[in-house]
């Protein structure tokens, strides 16, 4: 059979190619000649509408009403109050989408602002999600043991007697993926001579995520415990090839009986010497009216206490300080836990986060950050950076670099040769100040702090300079306070 093509105008197409076909034998009905013309009718809407007349449906691509039309049409039967309602919500639906589009053009990051008000309000450092190793002597401080795994959220429990007969590979292994390790002293000179040996196995296999170890002592002891001993020369002799480790101790004599519970948890520590010469009287340099202005006012005593310690310590006092240590950190050598009252853990442990070297309560936090970041800019950022005129001038004998952030502002110390390339200011680990100020909240006023950041591993602190920026920060804000006062 041959075909051929040419084109015919059928009633529902406007141009349609069919087919005609040429076949010896044309059953009755067709044309003669040989010839059948196959014609395809197909009805659609559109022509049922064009042939009646019907203008009532419109005229788009796939012949279907849109979207507005529908609504149209439902609104139109629904009772007067309800779509009044309906027309209302759309347009403010219409005025929130216009309204994002042209915060959208404008450049505005609204996440950004939320997050800078969450950092605002964040005082603590964040918690560690890592996990938390427990090297525990077998059948001791078992209530301080079971208030301790109650308030951490995972815990890998070590048999302190045991880690000397686990390989390094094998204990490398149980560790990693825990950021601390808490070991406490079983009781006996004996008992920690035998532990020793599973602590020397412990500081071979210590993976590099883990950086801080917490020595739980005894206080009543009268001397320095072997356990204690052994640790501090085992760090001190540590290769500066492997990773870091920090140790803290925290002290206490636990006892559960209600005697412990009698006064209000303190913690006392060992502070820096910048902040026992700020506190014991140097108010011409650094202006301070009191030592409740370094430190917390429920713990004016904090850095300093001047009487006897009670005998004993809550289990559930300690498990709160000892979980503050293990997942937030402290960046003092050595605490003191007394006591097991009710009390603010967060407030009473903040200075320990830096550690904390002076504070000051303000009226407006607002205002007073926005005084500390020009401070900064105006005293640091012209020059202080390199070993020139400017430094001496602002009277620092190390260059440094400075950052603004959402609490106030970063100084780091800058010596020659020590940025590492392509690390930029997050890499500075030679030490540095935080000038941070806290919103106001119900239980306490707005406040400047200051504490040290950036120090390395083994990096010793450098107090000419700390001193200078902390003595010209406070009698500049002293005659700002002046002058705001006069106007």
């Amino acid at each position: 059979m041959e075909i051929q093509w040419r084109p015919v105008v059928a009633p529902s197409f406007r141009t349609m190619v069919l087919p005609m076909c040429r076949h010896g034998n044309i059953r009755p009905g067709f044309s003669s000649g040989g010839v059948a013309v196959l014609t395809f009718t197909t009805w659609t809407r559109r022509s049922h509408r064009k042939a009646s007349g019907d203008r009532s449906l419109p005229e788009s691509q796939d012949d279907l009403p849109s979207d507005e039309t529908l609504m149209s049409s439902f609104n139109a039967r629904l009772p007067p109050e309800v779509r009044l309602q309906k027309e209302r919500a759309l347009k403010a639906e219409a005025t929130l989408r216009r309204a994002d589009q042209s915060i959208k053009d404008l450049g505005i990051d609204l996440d950004k602002t939320e997050r800078e008000q969450q950092e605002l309000r964040q005082v603590l450092p964040p918690l560690s999600p890592a996990a938390v190793a427990l090297c525990w002597p077998s059948e001791e401080q078992v209530p301080l043991l079971t208030s301790l795994r109650a308030d951490l959220e995972e815990v890998r429990l070590f048999e302190l007697e045991s880690l000397r007969s686990i390989s390094s590979e094998d204990l490398s292994q149980r560790l990693r993926g825990c950021c601390t390790v808490a070991v406490c002293c079983p009781p006996g000179e004996d008992l920690q001579l035998r532990a020793c040996a599973g602590l020397t196995n412990l500081l071979e296999a210590v993976p590099e995520n883990l950086q801080r170890l917490v020595l739980i002592a005894d206080s009543a002891a009268s001397e320095m415990l072997p356990m204690e001993r052994h640790l501090k020369r085992a760090l001190r002799e540590r290769s500066s090839n492997a990773s870091p480790l920090r140790m803290s101790i925290v002290r206490a004599n636990v006892s559960s009986g209600d005697a412990s519970k009698s006064r209000p948890t303190e913690v006392l520590a060992k502070m820096p010497a910048l902040v026992r010469d700020a506190a014991m009287g140097l108010k011409a340099m650094f202006g301070i009216r009191s030592a409740a202005t370094l430190v917390a006012e429920a713990a004016e005593g904090f850095a300093f206490p001047s009487e006897e310690l009670p005998e004993s310590t809550s289990p559930e006092a300690l498990a709160k300080v000892l979980q503050f240590a293990l997942r937030r950190g402290i960046d003092v050598p050595e605490i003191t836990v007394v006591g097991g009252g009710a009390a603010d853990f967060d407030e009473i442990l903040l200075p320990l986060v830096g550690p904390e070297l002076w504070r000051l309560d303000v009226s407006d936090a607002r205002r007073t950050r926005a005084w500390v970041r020009g401070w900064v800019e105006f005293n640091y950022c012209r020059g202080a950076n390199q070993n020139s005129s400017a430094m001496r001038k602002a009277g620092l004998k190390t260059p440094v670099e400075v950052r603004t952030s959402t609490l106030g502002a970063c100084i780091k110390f800058l010596p020659t040769g020590s940025r590492t390339p392509g690390e930029g200011f997050e890499g500075l680990l030679e030490g540095g100040l935080e000038i941070l100020v806290d919103e106001a909240t119900d239980e306490r006023s707005a406040r400047i702090r200051v504490r040290r950041c950036a120090y390395g591993w083994r990096k010793r602190p450098r107090e000419s300079s700390e001193r200078a920026i902390l003595s010209r920060l406070s009698r500049d804000w002293q005659l700002a306070e002046k002058m705001r006062a006069t106007q």
